[in-house]
C-alpha cells in the first residue's frame, strides 16, 4: 500500500508526468490505498473477533508497521514533506548557539552568528520574517535532533542529507514510544490493544 502512495507522489518527478496527470494518479492511488487501507482493517477486526488477539498478530503488525515506515527515510524534501524541516533545524541550531528561538525572527540581529555559520538553513526557511511558532516540546526535538549533528554547518541535502535522515530517526522513535505507551495505557484501561493497529498501519502518520 505505500509503496502505490509512493508511486503516486514520485510520479511527476521520476515517470516525467505533467502536473494535471500527477495530480490525478497521486489521487486516485492515494484513494486506493486508503480502501486498500480498510479492507485491511475490516479483516483484522474479523481475525480479532474469532481468534483473539495473539502474539503472532503483535508481531506481525509490528513488523508491518515498520516496513511501512522505513521508505519514508529517503524521500526528498518536497515529494511528500514540506520544507518547514529547515526551520526546524533552525531553530535547533538556534538552540545550539545558546540563544532562545523565541527571541525574534530569523532575521533579527541577534542570530548574526547563526546565519554567519549556517547560510544554507536560512536561505531555505519559510517566512523568514516570522518568528517560530512550535512549541517547547518540539523545540527540544529540535535541539535534540541538530546536536547529533556534526558542529560544521547544516546543510539539509533536498535529496535527503544526513541531517534531515536524522530528524526523521528521531520522529519515528518518538512515533513508536507513542505506539508502545498508548498499547500499555490501553492494557491497563482493559481494552484490547489491537485498537493501536488502527494508527500503527495508517498511511497518514507514516508520510
Amino acid at each position: 500500500v505505500l509503496g502505490l502512495v509512493l508511486v503516486s507522489e514520485l510520479g511527476q518527478q521520476l515517470l516525467g508526468l505533467e502536473r494535471g496527470p500527477a495530480l490525478r494518479l497521486q489521487l486516485g492511488l492515494w484513494s486506493l490505498a486508503g480502501l486498500c487501507w480498510l479492507a485491511g482493517l475490516w479483516l483484522w477486526r474479523r481475525a480479532a473477533a474469532s481468534g483473539g488477539w495473539s502474539w503472532r498478530s503483535v508481531v506481525f503488525v509490528g513488523a508491518l508497521a515498520i516496513l511501512m515506515r522505513l521508505p519514508t527515510l529517503v524521500l526528498p524534501i518536497g515529494v511528500v514533506h514540506s520544507n518547514d524541516v529547515y526551520r526546524y533545524f533552525w531553530d535547533g541550531a538556534v538552540q545550539r548557539a545558546g540563544l532562545d528561538p523565541y527571541a525574534g525572527s530569523p532575521e533579527s540581529p541577534i542570530y548574526d552568528a547563526v546565519r554567519r555559520d549556517h547560510p544554507d538553513l536560512y536561505e531555505h526557511i519559510n517566512h523568514r520574517h516570522l518568528p517560530t511558532i512550535y512549541p517547547p516540546v518540539a523545540q527540544a526535538a529540535f535541539a535534540f535532533a541538530v546536536r547529533l549533528a556534526p558542529a560544521a554547518p547544516l546543510k539539509i541535502d533536498s535529496r535527503v542529507g544526513g541531517a534531515l535522515w536524522r530528524w526523521r530517526a528521531v520522529c519515528g522513535a518518538g512515533e513508536l514510544g507513542l505506539l508502545l505507551l498508548l498499547g500499555a495505557l490501553l492494557g491497563r484501561a482493559g481494552v484490547n490493544r489491537r485498537w493501536v493497529a488502527l494508527l500503527a498501519l495508517c498511511l497518514l502518520p507514516v508520510i
